[in-house]
């Protein structure tokens, strides 16, 4: 669904909706993947939900809401925001939309059309109302910043080419606040990091934890 007030997006709320996904697979000792927007979800579980059901968190070049996020978000990445958010302005919309495609992989011309297709597809299934909401909408990472001290696991991993976070000052932001963190940067790969390198990416994910 897609609410349009912004009581259908507030933190509690993806806490929800994640609690709902692992109880109905009866999920245990969870290790979370995210990437991009998708990495800021820690903050809304940790926040919500006691205690912690995170054993561990991965990160794919996934920026925070807080203050961070305007260090960690390139100058490339800041500018769609008025193209994603332009209600009268079609041709500026879906040229936004785009580029933002392009710009998730390090070499774009060599991806598929069908599936950059596929993904400008999945920007314009998400309106600007509902974009306005999605970005507009806040945490408290005050939980998430204790459990990091506390030493919640979490793996960084993102590409030196990654034309829409700036992965290095990502990791510098996080590493403020989590004592166990490893951070791995994968050369001449883009934001799409599981696309551009999956093997290196599958290799990080799996051998994380190993002894």
């Amino acid at each position: 669904g897609k609410p349009l007030t912004a009581a259908g997006y507030t933190s509690e709320k993806w806490a929800q909706d994640f609690s709902a996904v692992t109880a109905a697979f009866q999920l245990k000792d969870i290790i979370y993947i995210g990437w991009s927007y998708g990495g800021t979800v820690p903050v809304d579980i940790i926040s919500n939900i006691r205690p912690n059901p995170l054993k561990a968190i991965i990160s794919l070049a996934a920026p925070t809401l807080g203050p961070g996020l305007q260090i960690i978000l390139t100058d490339i990445n800041k500018a769609f925001s008025a193209g994603f958010l332009a209600t009268n302005d079609s041709i500026l919309s879906l040229k936004t939309r785009t580029e933002f495609v392009n710009g998730c992989f390090a070499r774009p011309e060599t991806v598929p059309y069908t599936l950059k297709s596929e993904w400008v597809g999945f920007t314009v299934s998400q309106t600007p109302d509902i974009t306005a909401l999605v970005l507009g909408r806040t945490q408290d990472s005050t939980a998430f910043s204790a459990a990091g001290k506390a030493g919640l696991p979490l793996l960084v991993i993102g590409g030196t080419h990654d034309a829409l976070a700036n992965v290095t000052a990502l990791i510098k932001v996080m590493s403020e606040d989590f004592t166990n963190m490893e951070s791995h940067l994968i050369p001449n790969q883009g934001h799409a990091i599981f696309y551009d390198d999956t093997s290196e990416t599958v290799r990080y994910i799996t051998d994380y934890g190993e002894p």
